[in-house]
């Protein structure tokens, strides 16, 4: 069950990937509140993590075996590794599940900061949300209508 999550949820970030290049290529609004998008592709085609970065990856993905799983599964959230072909790179997915994405959020930015991640890390691996929940509560309506990567990463 858990594989077949995460098979669909690589086909919805590609295809949103794919989506949101082709519109955001075609119209530009200045001023825009917020766009995850370009940090995201600058991770894929730029992300380098850190010596320390690449050592927690290696021994959190290490189970997996080079194959997609999931790291860690909850009632609110599963957050899960997935290896990808260029030019996507590699990435951990996290699906939120319940309703309070903020709470969700940090809690599983949390979590991969006490296996030793840093910030910058979390941005070059990089870290990409996916709200599952039709039912999900957040202040920013783009987290509920894209993938997104951390607010940190694109400051």
């Amino acid at each position: 069950m858990n594989k077949k999550i995460i098979i669909v949820g690589i086909m919805i970030f590609i295809i949103t990937i794919a989506f949101f290049s082709f519109i955001f290529s075609m119209t530009r609004e200045k001023g825009a509140e917020k766009n995850n998008l370009d940090p995201l592709i600058k991770a894929d085609l730029e992300g380098v993590l850190s010596q320390q970065g690449e050592a927690v990856k290696n021994e959190l993905i290490k189970s997996l075996n080079g194959k997609d799983g999931t790291l860690l599964s909850n009632a609110s959230m599963e957050i899960g590794y997935l290896f990808s072909a260029p030019p996507l790179g590699d990435r951990i997915m996290v699906f939120i599940n319940g309703t309070g994405v903020d709470k969700i959020e940090k809690d599983a930015l949390s979590w991969l900061r006490s296996r030793g991640f840093s910030n910058a890390d979390l941005c070059n691996l990089p870290v990409v949300f996916s709200i599952a929940n039709p039912n999900a509560e957040t202040a920013y309506e783009y987290k509920l209508i894209s993938n997104y990567i951390p607010d940190f990463c694109s400051e």
